[in-house]
């Protein structure tokens, strides 16, 4: 098994470079399986807690932990067939849209899941061969990018922004997290290989393909 995670702050792309990926990756690897899990299923599968106020880290560990569950079956047939020492095209590939870092720099605080847990964790995806890209808006592009999802994303996202207060207030939090993001990713950085990409324009197939000369 090979994969990636694409993770990163609202508006760097992650959406739209996890569906350019599918496009690409059935184009060049047309015979591997492919598993594509999109943030609806990393994330959004417990966000009704996170909407309740009920949320707490079992619960995000228990879903990550399906996740990772999932992973390892195709692992595990993979080692017990006969294309263990001959892979090409028995083996597969999997695409993350989100995942660990984005559950643990959202979380309110670390009590039910610590930075050990999440090292855990990474390192169970790492010995899948799987490696994060971390995608970056440059700090003096976020109000931009940002406040443009006002014009294309649906009615909940909006008044989901909107929710959160003015828009400087919304611009400082956003800039918060991608900082916060930056810095875990740095902690976590021995336990998945990481490449951060910096999103300065909607240069998606470059992106696309930076990612794919990851996955080779």
């Amino acid at each position: 098994m090979k994969g990636i995670i694409i993770d990163g702050v609202a508006s760097s792309g992650k959406t739209m470079i996890f569906q350019l990926l599918q496009k690409k990756l059935v184009e060049f690897k047309p015979s591997t399986t492919k598993l594509f899990i999109s943030e609806h299923y990393t994330q959004r599968m417990i966000e009704h807690l996170r909407d309740d106020g009920s949320l707490n880290g079992g619960d995000i560990k228990k879903h990550i932990e399906k996740i990772i569950t999932v992973l390892s079956e195709f692992q595990n047939m993979l080692e017990a067939s006969k294309f263990n020492n001959q892979q090409a095209n028995a083996d597969s590939i999997v695409v993350l849209e989100r995942f660990i870092l984005t559950h643990f720099v959202s979380q309110k605080n670390e009590d039910d899941f610590s930075i050990d847990d999440a090292k855990i964790y990474f390192t169970k995806l790492k010995n899948f061969n799987i490696k994060q890209i971390l995608l970056i808006i440059p700090q003096n592009k976020i109000r931009e990018r940002i406040m443009s999802t006002l014009n294309y994303r649906n009615d909940a996202w909006k008044e989901y922004l909107l929710s959160k207060g003015s828009e400087d207030q919304i611009i400082e939090e956003y800039i918060k997290w991608q900082e916060k993001c930056i810095k875990y990713a740095g902690i976590f950085k021995d336990f998945i290989d990481t490449e951060v990409i910096e999103v300065k324009e909607n240069d998606y197939d470059n992106y696309v393909e930076k990612i794919l000369k990851s996955l080779t």
